[in-house]
């Protein structure tokens, strides 16, 4: 597998011009996607099936959506090249432009799977802990690395608002309900008190990484797959787009940097509707 890397990364060095640093993203990206099915005992690039490119692209969910479509786009592009130099027999590459349409149009939860989700999760202090990030996530939107980073001073009880910190030393501020503030209170004066490796500022005192791994659990009790803690924030910014929400206030809400990223979300929105028309369509006929 590491000849035909390097051979390609040759080629759009040398043949293609490609920038030092577009060639280093490239192999990095190869790289990663060739460890990958390592893992899985595939070890020969004529291996690679559309389920193994499926399940690459679910192992990529916790990514931001731009370097999803990064990795994939070097994945296709080097995949047809192996194709052209006849290692591969099929054009496999070009299925991938239907997964990386697929990784735009981001799933959303039902409020039925949300509470399904909840209702997998258990009464330890762990769990009880667990429940109230995943409040926050669903009512927030915001990354589940801003939320599992909040300090206790974020919390504006009195004003009922939440200080989240972006990279760049960026914030924003969002409000809260009465209700969720009020479970923030006693979760920091219940369950906070019992849980073990406490610092004293920190909120939940938990890593993004950790808890990925538990809400994995809690969606395979509950709904019978794996599930990512971007979920939640894809199902609050499809909700408030289908309920009008204008969609600066989104961007400000979510942080996005750019509106073309929550402009994703409306085309989610659109495809939605279209669906159902051609369904309504179909049955009129």
């Amino acid at each position: 597998m590491k000849h035909e890397r390097l051979d390609y990364l040759d080629y759009i060095s040398l043949e293609k011009g490609l920038s030092k640093n577009s060639v280093e993203a490239y192999r990095r990206d190869i790289i990663q996607f060739e460890q990958y099915l390592q893992g899985k005992n595939l070890m020969q690039w004529s291996e690679v099936t559309l389920n193994s490119l499926a399940e690459y692209l679910e192992s990529l969910s916790h990514y931001k959506e731009s370097s999803v479509i990064r990795k994939l786009t070097a994945i296709k592009n080097f995949l047809y090249y192996l194709y052209t130099s006849k290692v591969l027999m099929t054009d496999i590459s070009e299925h991938l432009t239907h997964i990386k349409r697929q990784a735009l149009l981001f799933d959303a939860l039902t409020l039925e799977e949300v509470e399904k989700i909840l209702g997998a999760i258990g009464n330890s202090w762990s769990e009880k802990r667990d429940r109230m990030i995943i409040e926050l996530l669903l009512f927030t939107g915001a990354r589940v690395s801003e939320v599992v980073e909040l300090a206790i001073e974020d919390i504006d009880f009195d004003a009922c608002t939440l200080r989240i910190m972006a990279k760049g030393s960026k914030q924003r501020v969002l409000p809260l309900t009465f209700e969720l503030v009020d479970k923030v209170k006693h979760y920091l004066l219940d369950v906070r008190v019992n849980l073990k490796n406490r610092e004293a500022y920190k909120l939940f005192n938990i890593d993004r990484k950790y808890f990925w791994v538990r809400l994995k659990k809690y969606g395979e009790k509950g709904l019978g797959k794996s599930i990512h803690p971007h979920l939640f924030r894809h199902t609050v910014a499809s909700e408030l787009l289908s309920s009008g929400a204008n969609i600066r206030i989104v961007q400000e809400l979510l942080g996005h940097k750019s509106i073309a990223t929550t402009q994703i979300y409306t085309h989610v929105e659109k495809n939605k509707i279209k669906k159902l028309y051609d369904e309504v369509k179909i049955g009129d006929e």
